[in-house]
Formats: structure tokens, C-alpha cells, sequence
């Protein structure tokens, strides 16, 4: 994808112009010509519905995007209105502000920011679609994190506008596959995994922002160690930027889940080692460790034998895989590219089936051992939430082998969807 992609209107990223033209009022801050030169909306011009036929017909001389301008959208007052909120819901992230004078300053850095004409209308169409406040507490945890890493003003303003921008790719995305109560299908997750490098390429080549900040939105779902998407890169290949950004995008995750949300913020970021920068990952521990830090349980504990049970079933199918990734190095013939990825899903893999060994979920441990630990709340709500982890990063693994289908050989992508995909598959 390059900057000539965007002279086609893509028709989500239209959909969402026009749902923020809703609220505010989006104009042609210059004539929209099409490609041959024909004027299709004059400057000024307010745009609405009875325009989007022609916007989507022709391909235009420069992208739409670098067209439109909204008045009066969303701005600094309202990020920090909206940050503000954050604070009030998340209590715990106090603990990152607890430096003399860091809260203040951290709410000038958002106060202050600068929006162009092109950031204030991706803001007011994030909020259009109600996306705003996931990625405020993106931005306030990478400000956050930061601050408490002693970083100067300069990152961290860069931080707060990644954060505020990161999932701007998600606009050109049809929205079917963004709905947060949809498990998608392996095959689907094509459609979602490109968003940080579409988000890339918006904010660092249409918009033409300061290329750090465009590098970390195209980093924030990679992982130090390697196992993050788009492009798999390793640690010393991402930005320190990018690094704190994708650390802060899994912890909001991780923080607005429906269960244990601080626990597994914590249990999360250090369950698979490597994953995420060591010195965020000490942070998270002492944000989870803080007096503050109380949250409101679920009234039922799940039962230890029930979560060994899973967690049996979790590393038998695992073991299963690794058996049948195996027998396709030895049965099929694969190029070296192929035969690179099948290493990469066989070191995940390891890595999973290690880290139940080492915390204990492993299947060689006796049940009626552990039957006293019913009692113990705090044990089998952890095991859950580990549980819950091994199960995202398998269901990753499932996303990552769809993505690779059409780069494989027929008989290896065969296999794969017919042998270790399913075993991987718990529902």
C-alpha cells in the first residue's frame, strides 16, 4: 500500500466523515478535484450525504483526506476533558502520577497539544464512533509509563499523540469485523490485522506528522519478542516509542476486561517472558501491587479442579500441535520461507506450553493436591486469569496461520488448517 491508494475513496473511512459531518460541520478545505481534473466539490463547501456517490466514483487528484477540515471538532479542551474521565474511571493509574507534580504536568502535555486540521477531524470521527476513550487511556498509560521512566517533554508529547491516534486505521476497516462482542473467525482476522500499518500511512505519509509517531501506530500490536503482528519484528527492531505504545495498548485492553481487570493487567504483561519491555512490565507490577489498587471481584470463584481441567485440555493441545507441526517439516516439502514460519509458530508454542510449566498450569500436577485451595479465592481467580491469557495467545496463533494461508504451499496450508488449527481451536 502506498499514498496513491488513498486517491480512491475508501468507503468506510467516507462512512465515518459523514458520521462525524453529523455532529460537526466537515468542509472542503480545498477544491476536490477527480483524477482528470474535473472539480467534484468547490472549497468551503459543507460536506454531506448527497455528495458521497461522487467522492466514491472517481478516483481524485489527491487523497480526500487532505481535502477536508472540521469546524469546531474535537480538540485539546476535549482530550483533556476526556482524559480527565479516564483518570476518574481507572483509579489505579493514579499510582503512575505519583511523583510531585507529574499529574499536573502530565494534563498541561494534553492541554497543550496542537491538532491540524486532519488530526482534529480523525479525533471527532474516533469519537463519531465511540473509540475515543479506549484511545485516551492509551495515550494517558503511554504519558504515564513514560513519566515514570523519566522520559523528557518531547516523548511525551509524541506518546500522547500516538496514543490519541494509534487506531486510526481501524476508520478504513468495515466496521462488521470492529464490533467488541464479535469473536472472529481466523480467516476474518485479515481484515483487522493491516489497521496499524493503514494508520501508518495516514498519519506519516497523508498527513505527513513527525515520522516517530507515525513508526509507533505501525508498531503498537508488534511484541518485543517477536510474537505481534504486522511484520513479527523483534525488539531491537522497534521503536522506543513503539515499544511503550504497544505495552500501553495491551494494558487498556487488559484493564477493561469484564473480569479481573487489574490482575490480569499484571498477570498478563509478565506471563510470557520477553514479551514487553522489561522496565514497563516492573511498572505494571507496582501499579497492580498499590493500596489503591482494590478492585470489585465477581461473586463466583471458579473451582480449582474445573481450572485444571482446562488447563489440561489447553496443554494436550498444545502438545498436539507441536506433534503436528512436526510431522509437516518431515512429510512436507516446504520452501524456506515456509518452513521459517512453521519455526516461528513452533517457538510460540514452546513458549506457551514453558510458561504453564513454569506457573504451574501443567497437567503433570495431581488435582486432589490442590482441592484445599478452594478456599483460596486469590489462587483460583490468578489461575483463571492465566488461563484466560493462554487462550488469547492461542487464539492468536489460529489468527496468525490465517494471515499466512495464501503465502504457503497448497499441502502445508492444507494440513495446517486440518491438523493444527483445530487442535488449537477451544471453544
Amino acid at each position: 500500500m502506498d499514498k496513491a491508494t488513498f486517491n480512491t475513496v475508501n468507503p468506510y473511512y467516507l462512512d465515518n466523515v459523514m458520521r462525524a459531518a453529523d455532529k460537526h460541520e466537515v468542509v472542503a478545505s480545498e477544491d476536490i478535484h477527480n483524477a482528470a481534473g474535473i472539480k467534484l466539490v468547490a472549497k468551503g463547501q459543507r460536506i454531506d450525504e448527497q455528495m458521497r456517490e461522487r467522492l466514491i466514483r472517481f478516483k481524485l487528484r489527491q487523497p480526500l483526506e487532505c481535502n477536508l477540515s472540521v469546524n469546531a471538532g474535537v480538540g485539546p479542551s476535549d482530550i483533556l476533558e476526556q482524559v480527565e474521565a479516564t483518570l476518574d474511571r481507572f483509579k489505579p493509574l493514579s499510582v503512575l502520577f505519583k511523583s510531585k507534580g507529574s499529574l499536573k504536568k502530565a494534563l498541561a502535555i494534553f492541554k497543550g497539544l496542537h491538532f491540524d486540521q486532519m488530526g482534529s477531524l480523525l479525533l471527532s470521527m474516533q469519537s463519531g464512533i465511540d473509540t475515543l476513550p479506549h484511545s485516551a487511556l492509551v495515550s494517558l498509560l503511554g504519558v504515564g509509563l513514560s513519566m515514570a521512566c523519566s522520559q523528557g517533554t518531547d516523548m511525551l508529547v509524541e506518546l500522547a499523540m500516538a496514543g490519541l491516534l494509534h487506531d486510526v486505521g481501524e476508520l478504513y476497516i468495515n466496521p462488521v469485523y470492529l464490533k467488541p462482542d464479535r469473536k472472529l473467525l481466523p480467516d476474518e482476522w485479515k481484515h483487522i490485522a493491516v489497521h496499524p500499518h493503514i494508520g501508518q500511512m495516514v498519519i506519516g505519509e497523508i498527513a505527513e506528522w513527525h515520522q516517530a509517531i507515525a513508526v509507533a501506530i505501525g508498531e503498537h500490536h508488534e511484541r518485543v519478542n517477536g510474537f505481534g503482528y504486522p511484520r513479527k519484528l523483534p525488539g531491537e527492531n522497534i521503536s522506543e516509542l513503539g515499544k511503550v505504545l504497544l505495552t500501553s495498548e495491551a494494558l487498556s485492553g487488559m484493564l477493561t476486561k469484564d473480569k479481573h481487570p487489574v490482575k490480569r493487567a499484571f498477570l498478563g504483561a509478565k506471563l510470557i517472558p520477553g514479551e514487553y519491555p522489561f522496565e514497563l512490565v516492573s511498572l505494571i507490577a507496582c501499579i497492580a501491587s498499590d493500596g489503591c489498587m482494590c478492585e470489585q471481584e465477581p461473586c463466583t470463584i471458579p473451582k480449582m479442579a474445573e481450572l485444571f481441567e482446562t488447563s489440561t485440555a489447553l496443554a494436550q493441545a498444545i502438545d498436539t500441535a507441536l506433534e503436528n507441526l512436526n510431522q509437516a517439516r518431515l512429510t512436507i516439502k516446504c520452501r524456506s520461507s515456509s518452513l521459517s514460519f512453521l519455526d516461528y509458530i513452533d517457538k510460540y508454542l514452546q513458549t506457551l506450553r514453558a510458561t504453564m510449566d513454569q506457573t504451574g498450569l501443567s497437567p503433570y500436577y495431581h488435582i486432589n493436591e490442590l482441592k484445599d485451595q478452594d478456599s483460596e479465592p486469590d489462587i483460583c481467580r490468578e489461575i483463571e486469569v492465566m488461563i484466560f491469557e493462554i487462550e488469547w495467545r492461542l487464539d492468536e496463533i489460529l489468527r496468525q496461520i490465517a494471515l499466512h494461508n495464501c503465502d504457503l504451499e497448497e499441502d502445508l496450508t492444507n494440513y495446517l488448517n486440518d491438523n493444527v488449527a483445530p487442535t488449537l481451536t477451544l471453544i
